[in-house]
């Protein structure tokens, strides 16, 4: 019988055998690995890549041992998080709300690191990046752009070794802890508000949002609003392409209501003129000194919870996407406008809306 002896595996590789490669000193590479901002960008670029040519692995466990101690002593490591954006948010929200998430995230003794993702980017790369930076969790920026939500391939992202929070709703569909607008609250507010108005009969035009969750939330809203209020006339009407508009804006008409709550206030422009000139609301006002009434939800207020979500699950070290995950709804206001004082409005007992009294 002859016994074939297996070759002994090679030892794994080490921080001191980067260091010899680059002909670096092994405690700077141990900085840079850990993200140490003291280290220039460039040179934990060449350490990072060396170490993935390597397979070096970072202990987890050592490296925690190892921030204790550096953090019992008199210097302190920067506290990296990173921040994953799409060209398409730029456009949408405004470099000014961006900078309101960062200062937030510095309130907390953080640091974000912008990290763009496009069609173009390699997800090998973005892990590299966040190991680079030596970032310990991840706000999920909105994704507005569809097709790059459904091909880019972010099952390779390295999502065990970071925390991940999802700010608003968006087409990328992780499995992250995420922050939203509390729309079901929403509706019921702008409906309550208009009802206290003195209004009777309300038509809710509702142009399909991207996300069907928002539009769930909203009928669920408006059904229990008209169960709990049987003394007020309500009508739910739904207006997009896929739908005849014709036949929309007919049975809200033949509805004759006094007012109208409208999904999106530009959704306006693309009635009948007999109900733009109706008293109206929106459930998503832009700007609160505008003058326009409805909803308003305050980005700072979802930042604010987005950063305490992610500090909290740093804090804790809970990497990876969670098995539960937590929602955090954020209420809107209600800011009232001149668009819902309109003249041929004459209060819940007068005569009927004069737009109609023609009809």
């Amino acid at each position: 019988m002859h016994f074939q002896h297996a070759l002994p595996m090679p030892p794994p590789p080490t921080m001191a055998d980067i260091a010899k490669t680059l002909g670096i000193n092994k405690s700077t590479v141990s900085r840079a690995l850990r993200g140490d901002s003291r280290v220039k960008a460039a040179t934990r670029e060449r350490i990072v890549k060396e170490a993935e040519r390597l397979g070096y692995q970072l202990d987890p466990a050592l490296s925690a041992l190892a921030e204790a101690r550096w953090r019992k002593g008199t210097r302190s490591t920067q506290r990296n998080w990173a921040a994953l954006i799409t060209p398409e948010y730029w456009e949408i929200e405004g470099r000014q709300t961006h900078h309101q998430l960062e200062e937030l995230a510095r309130q907390q003794g953080y640091v974000i690191t912008r990290i763009e993702v496009n069609a173009s980017t390699s997800p090998k790369v973005f892990n590299r990046q966040l190991l680079a930076r030596g970032v310990s969790g991840v706000l999920l920026l909105p994704v507005y752009n569809r097709e790059l939500a459904m091909s880019f391939p972010w099952a390779e992202l390295n999502w065990k070794d970071y925390c991940w929070v999802q700010i608003k709703e968006s087409f990328l569909s992780s499995h992250a802890h995420r922050v939203l607008n509390n729309t079901f609250s929403n509706t019921l507010l702008a409906l309550g508000k208009m009802v206290e108005l003195g209004f009777q009969r309300i038509a809710f035009i509702r142009e399909p949002s991207s996300w069907s969750r928002v539009n769930i939330r909203q009928q669920a809203a408006f059904l229990q609003f008209e169960i709990t209020h049987p003394e007020i006339s309500l009508l739910d009407v739904t207006f997009s392409d896929s739908i005849s508009r014709s036949g929309a804006q007919n049975e809200a008409m033949q509805f004759r209501p006094d007012a109208l709550l409208l999904s999106y206030s530009n959704l306006l422009t693309k009635l009948d003129s007999s109900l733009r000139d109706l008293p109206f609301a929106s459930l998503y006002v832009n700007d609160p000194n505008g003058g326009e009434a409805g909803v308003y939800s305050p980005i700072e207020r979802i930042y604010t919870e987005a950063v305490n979500v992610l500090e909290h699950l740093s804090r804790r070290r809970e990497t990876d996407l969670p098995e539960y995950r937590k929602t955090t709804t954020v209420d809107g206001v209600w800011v009232q406008g001149s668009n819902l004082n309109r003249k041929e409005f004459h209060g819940p007992r007068g005569k009927q809306n004069q737009v109609f009294s023609k009809m």
